[in-house]
């Protein structure tokens, strides 16, 4: 018989994603709740990564939170259309981009950690090459005071919307 080693409690409303890290040690989750956590696989520990003024009203909540390949950042994608991306050792909110115009459901990096893929309506490629070397970058915006915010993406694809549109007038018609 297998019993259960740790239960991590913590959020309060369906887990929308989890993954772990790359050296197994931590899992991030992303919640209906509107947070996302890190969590110490060892003793349950959790941490919460928050931003100082969010940005979402309605019915918020992260769709998927992952680790960049080397550990040391989470990236969440919300609801709201907002990505953003998380320090993991100090929990410090290090970017954040306005990625769709409706919910942004997945996020992934690239296995060389030189990019990150957002997916919702459209999917977007972003450089995040550079996350270290602009951490601590400063914005003329009150709003994103000490994040930067990315202004656009380096590529754009927009396949899918074109299927489902000729997928939907195959059906109905």
């Amino acid at each position: 018989m297998k019993y259960v080693r740790n239960a991590l409690k913590g959020h309060t409303k369906t887990i929308n994603s989890f993954c772990f890290s790359p050296n197994s040690r931590l899992l991030v989750s992303a919640s209906h709740d509107s947070t996302v956590r890190v969590w110490n696989l060892r003793d349950g520990a959790t941490n919460l990564l928050i931003e100082d003024r969010p940005t979402f009203t309605d019915s918020p909540y992260y769709s998927s939170a992952v680790f960049s390949p080397d550990g040391k950042c989470v990236a969440a994608s919300h609801c709201d259309g907002v990505v953003r991306i998380w320090d993991v050792g100090t929990g410090r909110l290090m970017r954040r981009t306005k990625a769709d115009m409706g919910c942004v459901e997945d996020v992934a990096f690239m296995p060389d950690g030189s990019g990150l893929l957002s997916g919702g309506d459209t999917l977007k490629y972003w450089d995040v090459c550079n996350l270290e070397a602009t951490r601590f970058s400063q914005t003329t915006n009150d709003f994103l005071e000490g994040v930067e915010e990315w202004r656009r993406p380096e590529r754009e694809f927009f396949g899918h919307q074109v299927c489902w549109f000729y997928l939907f007038a195959a059906t109905y018609s």
